[in-house]
């Protein structure tokens, strides 16, 4: 190609290659750089969902542990003890004592945030917002759903019908967590109810009109 006129030749790009540029130490990878090291750290999960929180990553925290929790500790289970079919396996009579390492930090992972969120959830108003939701009852709902999930999925049901459903009642959100705990018991994903809940739960369908929800 030619060139045009007063137009200076390109020179090559220097390009450096370093003979053993990367050593490993502990969980840590060095990488020589031309003008620096840097350092790359291998996290492991825990590590991994701890710093996510930090960063007030809650919800990707708590996807993270869950998956920890399918591909680790539900196997560990499975291959540890027997438990009956269902979510009906894991009640408030759970003794700590079978709890593992894993499943005591991913419950108070979980409640920390619920805390966290229901500290600074939106203040319930007597209008709706604009576009017609109330801010606060879509909060709590989103909150329930997580809680819900999380403890069907862990088994921890004796977290979800103790702290949690407290959390709920003394924030005065018990009939929008109610709600949500319906839809779980109709598609089979929730097969116990604590008895405290399902007493309060058939005082709000009756509230509400709708004893036949009970019935199903």
């Amino acid at each position: 190609l030619s060139r045009g006129a007063g137009a200076s030749p390109r020179r090559p790009e220097a390009c450096t290659t370093f003979m053993n540029s990367m050593r490993s130490s502990d969980s840590r990878l060095l990488v020589l750089c031309r003008g620096e090291v840097k350092q790359v750290t291998i996290l492991g999960m825990k590590q991994q969902i701890m710093s996510l929180e930090e960063g007030g990553q809650w919800l990707e925290a708590l996807a993270l542990a869950l998956d920890h929790y399918e591909s680790t500790v539900a196997s560990q289970e499975d291959n540890q003890r027997t438990s009956s079919s269902g979510s009906a396996g894991r009640v408030s009579s759970l003794e700590p004592s079978m709890l593992t390492e894993d499943e005591i930090w991913m419950a108070e992972l979980l409640m920390r945030y619920l805390i966290l969120a229901i500290e600074n959830a939106p203040e319930s108003l007597p209008y709706v917002s604009r576009n017609g939701m109330d801010l606060a009852h879509s909060h709590f709902e989103m909150l329930s759903g997580v809680c819900i999930e999380f403890c069907t999925t862990t088994k921890r049901l004796d977290l979800l019908f103790g702290p949690i459903f407290r959390c709920f009642y003394d924030a005065r959100y018990i009939n929008v967590f109610l709600d949500v705990m319906e839809a779980y018991v109709l598609n089979d994903r929730l097969r116990y109810i604590a008895p405290e809940a399902m007493s309060l739960f058939v005082a709000h369908c009756k509230e509400m009109k709708d004893l036949s929800t009970v019935e199903r």
